[in-house]
């Protein structure tokens, strides 16, 4: 029997409707924000870095998983279990992007909740006509301040004076795949 998360193709109709469901528990944001930071956890790691148990981090895991937030990872070892998130950084899976959308915003909303409040959230929205070169160089660009930051996060460079650790979105679609208001 599959581990929650390792489900076939049809079975996921449980977890489509309601992803931002799954991130209204403090602990499962908080899994959802370490495992954006470090890649893949065990329930065990996850419980050292939350202050929390195994069990714990391990029934919120399960939880994220039936939304397919998060994905068991095969492991050769028969003790480790480890979980990542189910969606890759382009924020694709299977072209789920609907479940992409859910985390995002579910992430955004646990930001505004906690005391940080509204101010701590910035939003640039912008539209206008980018060529598919203007919008690849905007791309590669943010790609290698995605990669500065992942090295930073790793220790591989150093922090610079005042850094702190931010969640970044960028997001283009074309505007006549909008409806009119």
């Amino acid at each position: 029997m599959p581990r929650a998360g390792l489900e076939g193709p049809g079975e996921s109709s449980a977890r489509e409707g309601r992803p931002l469901r799954a991130l209204a528990h403090p602990t499962r944001v908080a899994l959802v924000e370490e495992l954006a930071r470090r890649g893949e956890l065990t329930a065990t790691a996850a419980a050292k870095l939350l202050g929390t148990t195994p069990a714990n981090c391990s029934f919120h895991l399960r939880q994220l998983a039936k939304y397919g937030l998060v994905v068991a990872v095969e492991s050769a070892s028969r003790r480790e279990h480890p979980w990542r998130l189910g969606l890759d950084r382009d924020g694709d899976s299977g072209g789920d992007k609907r479940l992409a959308m859910g985390k995002i915003l579910g992430q955004v909303a646990s930001v505004m909740e906690r005391s940080a409040g509204l101010e701590a959230v910035e939003l640039k929205v912008g539209a206008g006509f980018l060529s598919e070169e203007e919008l690849a160089s905007v791309g590669a660009l943010l790609d290698s301040l995605l990669a500065a930051a992942a090295r930073r996060t790793s220790g591989e460079e150093e922090l610079p004076l005042g850094a702190e650790q931010m969640s970044l979105i960028f997001l283009h679609y074309p505007v006549s795949a909008v409806p009119p208001a």
